[in-house]
């Protein structure tokens, strides 16, 4: 496993990506437009800039729109056409961007009427105005990436994904259902690099909406069609891959929202889980991999609703993992509905400092999978607990519990062979910066 120590990786190696970020993020936080909030407004500028891409190349009069200029009624009028035309080109049965685009249009023109002075032009023209460079189509994930990471911590990061993708062995052929209440930020680009289905079911229109946006500037074209959204799952007709691409039913899903029930609800004892919870349950007893994304309250709250949700995920006749992280990363419970284990494997990892390389994701995905042998500085990090220990113990979940109860106050030896293993990937971290 790597730790940096010295280094403020990710896309800040390249000074210029950095810079562009910076400015963009300070240009998106300084301004106003519509009531959006920051992840609205970053996703929208974007998304306008990707419309008007190759709108340089273009003659005078060619419906050329320079966002920079303000965007007017006819400009925001022909955006929202041409991301009508992206829609049904992806097979997208809704024109929700058509709409959004259309009803931001709107609002803007009632705003002209309380800024006649200053013409309709001024209203957008501060917001859409240049950061004080040009942002290439290319650099768009890569912005959005940066941004996300160190701003925007209420939504999913990059390295989440790419940890998510190694987990789940994310391979051609496969059918990904990613299940969430809310915008999972950048899991829109979860399987880009290969050739899958995805069906994504985002409850909030608003948060459908930007998520579409998302998926349209960060995979390419060709596989745009390749990705379906509906809102809530309402049953396993809903599910079925209407690509005939292989798979009838998603083999790998990714749940955000069915676990996630909220504290208020958590010390409800009558509550109980929805038909989304019973829809997965039902595709990991056909085989399928699921990571869920859980909070820390969950894992470890004592009883009522938490520990019936615990009962219930442990009860699912198939291989059960835990990988829980310190405040910056979401808790995962990992299910292979492929597999039965005994135990359950639980993994800590609470360093601050991981970087989530290729290296990184691969040694805790084998972790977790219990390969040792391609665990690497994870080796003998992870641990096994019998079945009916979780079930005495309130079907506890919470990995740093039962490390904390199996290690106890051990001193000696073990403490220096911490500060070794602690030095060695120091060590690492050093070797791998040589090579590049």
């Amino acid at each position: 496993m790597t730790l940096d120590r010295n280094i403020n990786h990710s896309f800040s190696e390249i000074e210029s990506l950095f810079e562009k970020a910076m400015q963009l993020n300070n240009h998106i936080r300084s301004h106003e437009c519509c009531g959006l909030d920051e992840v609205g407004k970053l996703i929208v500028y974007l998304f306008f800039v990707y419309l008007t891409s190759e709108d340089k190349n273009k003659e005078e009069g060619e419906n050329r729109i320079d966002i920079a200029n303000g965007l007017g009624y006819k400009e925001l009028t022909e955006l929202a056409y041409r991301a009508r035309w992206i829609e049904k080109n992806c097979g997208m049965e809704e024109y929700e961007i058509f709409s959004f685009i259309s009803s931001l249009r709107d609002k803007l023109s009632l705003n002209l009427k309380e800024e006649l002075s200053r013409g309709f032009e001024a209203s957008t023209s501060s917001f859409f105005s240049s950061c004080g460079f040009e942002i290439e189509v290319d650099e768009i994930y890569d912005l959005l990436a940066f941004i996300w990471r160190r701003n925007i911590s209420r939504h999913y990061t990059n390295d989440e994904v790419k940890l998510s993708q190694s987990i789940l062995s994310i391979t051609n052929g496969d059918y990904i259902l990613v299940e969430s209440k809310t915008l999972p930020g950048l899991f829109m680009s979860i399987g880009k690099d290969k050739e899958c289905d995805v069906l994504f079911s985002i409850d909030d229109i608003y948060e459908r909406t930007l998520s579409k946006m998302l998926l349209i500037m960060t995979v390419s074209k060709d596989k745009l069609n390749r990705c379906r959204f509906i809102g809530q799952i309402t049953g396993e007709e809903s599910l079925k891959n209407k690509n005939n691409n292989g798979l009838e039913y998603p083999n790998k899903v990714l749940s955000f929202s069915v676990l996630n029930v909220g504290m208020r609800a958590i010390r409800e004892s009558n509550y109980s889980l929805g038909e989304g919870f019973s829809i997965i349950k039902t595709l990991i007893e056909r085989g399928a991999k699921t990571l869920f994304f859980v909070s820390a309250s969950l894992l470890s709250f004592g009883k009522g609703l938490a520990n019936k949700i615990r009962k219930e995920v442990f009860n699912i006749d198939s291989s059960l993992s835990v990988l829980s992280f310190d405040r910056r990363f979401s808790n995962i419970i990992s299910i292979d509905g492929s597999n039965k284990r005994e135990e359950v494997l639980m993994l800590n990892l609470d360093e601050v400092d991981i970087v989530f390389d290729d290296v990184t994701c691969s040694e805790i995905a084998a972790s977790i999978s219990g390969d040792e042998e391609n665990a690497g500085d994870l080796k003998g990090r992870a641990i096994r607990i019998k079945r009916d220990t979780i079930e005495k113990d309130d079907y506890m979940l919470y990995p740093p519990y039962f490390i904390k109860k199996e290690v106890g106050e051990i001193r000696g030896l073990s403490e220096i062979d911490d500060k070794l293993d602690e030095k060695y990937r120091e060590l690492s971290v050093l070797c791998r910066m040589m090579r590049k």
